[in-house]
């Protein structure tokens, strides 16, 4: 069975046993555990675009991320409560 090569492992071998692991190590570890995707930043794009319409196009920046905020808080409690009804 194949299995994709663990790149932390890599920067292990740097490392001086009985020695902490220097800075360098410690932000390259940092940085390859943050899983790279987009869906958060589609899904507030997503609800910005259904803010923001034609009708509201006057909305300040400050109402529209208050509403945007509002909008994925109340999603996130339907989500936890397992209701399925959608904000239109």
């Amino acid at each position: 069975k194949k299995s994709a090569p663990n790149p932390l492992s890599v920067y292990d071998d740097y490392s001086f046993s009985g020695q902490p692991p220097t800075p360098f190590i410690l932000l390259a570890r940092r940085i390859l555990t943050v899983t790279a995707n987009s869906a958060s930043c589609e899904r507030l794009f997503s609800t910005f675009r259904s803010t923001l319409t034609k009708l509201r196009n006057r909305l300040g920046t400050g109402t529209l991320q208050a509403l945007a905020e509002l909008k994925m808080h109340i999603r996130d409690q339907q989500i936890q409560k397992g209701t399925k009804e959608h904000l239109k």
